[in-house]
């Protein structure tokens, strides 16, 4: 790839920066690939009247020119050179991004047409609220519909902050986020490498409301190297996740022995999942 080339993506960026209070909805998508799955991705958002800018970090990877020439003209290209997580790419993406409201979307996902106007509906109309998410249809790795809708065993609510205390009720792909709070609590933590969106809920959770919509907003891709469906039930990130859930209590006006037992309950959940995931994996690799 050409100097001049990189060059010229980052005079595209710089001319939309100039623009900045003009734009209300940025879509923030981070891929350390470019496959058929993001040119999906992008696709389903690349025509919606409501996405002002797309902005794409690429993760450790360059495109090729043709690659470029592919994405929709309202594509913001942000290159990091070295990855170094999910949650350090979407901090970059976030710096570029020029909109009032940001949407996340992942790159193996197909957000849905009715998405963003029920979304900036609901934010334009409930300033109490800092994000708003959906439901969302799961969908196998060739996109065959397989036949149920998460987050299972949650109904939509105008505020769902309680149950955050409870599990991570939200699907990240399908939320809709004010900058100004995304900004406020400093957006993602980059030294979690596990539970990135669940800890940035919690932190955003103590500055507003968080409602969940009834309808579903995208079509969420399972597949085999979706690794964060089974992070280790300890460490650093685990730790992490439980200052915040005091934080939250407290906000709410919950005990810290409440927010406690409801974490332990949480955490053995964990371990019960990442034990069956481990002995699996033993089982099929014959160990």
């Amino acid at each position: 790839m050409s100097l001049l080339f990189l060059r010229s993506l980052h005079r595209t960026r710089a001319r939309i920066d100039r623009s900045r209070l003009m734009v209300k909805l940025s879509i923030l998508i981070a891929t350390n690939r470019i496959d058929s799955w993001l040119d999906e991705a992008l696709a389903s958002v690349g025509s919606d009247k409501f996405v002002d800018e797309i902005v794409l970090v690429l993760d450790g990877i360059a495109p090729t020119e043709e690659q470029v020439k592919n994405f929709p003209s309202k594509t913001v290209i942000v290159l990091k050179g070295e990855s170094s997580g999910l949650a350090a790419a979407l901090n970059l993406g976030l710096s570029q991004c020029s909109g009032t409201y940001i949407a996340r979307l992942d790159s193996d996902d197909i957000s849905l047409p009715a998405r963003f106007a029920s979304s900036l509906f609901f934010l334009d109309s409930n300033m109490t609220h800092v994000a708003v998410g959906g439901r969302a249809c799961a969908i196998s790795g060739d996109g065959k519909n397989l036949g149920f809708s998460l987050p299972r065993r949650v109904r939509d609510t105008p505020d769902c902050r309680a149950l955050l205390l409870e599990r991570n009720v939200l699907i990240h792909p399908t939320m809709t986020i004010r900058a100004d709070s995304l900004i406020a609590i400093g957006g993602y933590d980059n030294d979690m490498k596990s539970m990135e969106d669940y800890d940035l809920w919690l932190r955003l959770a103590a500055y507003g409301e968080i409602a969940i919509l009834p309808h579903e907003m995208l079509k969420y891709r399972i597949h085999s190297s979706q690794m964060t469906k089974y992070a280790r039930p300890f460490g650093a990130h685990i730790s992490k996740i439980f200052a915040s859930r005091l934080k939250l209590a407290k906000v709410l006006g919950k005990s810290k022995t409440y927010a406690t037992g409801y974490f332990v309950a949480w955490e053995l959940k964990q371990i019960y999942r990442y034990s069956k995931y481990r002995l699996t994996a033993l089982v099929s690799h014959g160990r």
